[in-house]
């Protein structure tokens, strides 16, 4: 766990290096659950997904060597 956020702290950093590619929130949509392995027939096929308060950006770092 000391780790993720050690690398978490460490890419927050190098954001002045950094371009916005794709800005995403409360991102929503369709998945497919196949009818395999621990999903039911009753939970199988396409169901509505949305992933409430959650906010993701998509950077590109920019290398000054």
């Amino acid at each position: 766990m000391k780790k993720i956020i050690f690398i978490l702290i460490a890419l927050s950093l190098n954001n002045a290096h950094s371009k916005t590619i794709a800005n995403c929130s409360s991102p929503s949509g369709y998945s497919f659950y196949p009818y395999i392995g621990l999903a039911t027939k009753g939970d199988s096929g396409w169901a509505e997904d949305k992933i409430s308060g959650m906010r993701a950006t998509l950077k590109l770092l920019i290398s000054h060597t």
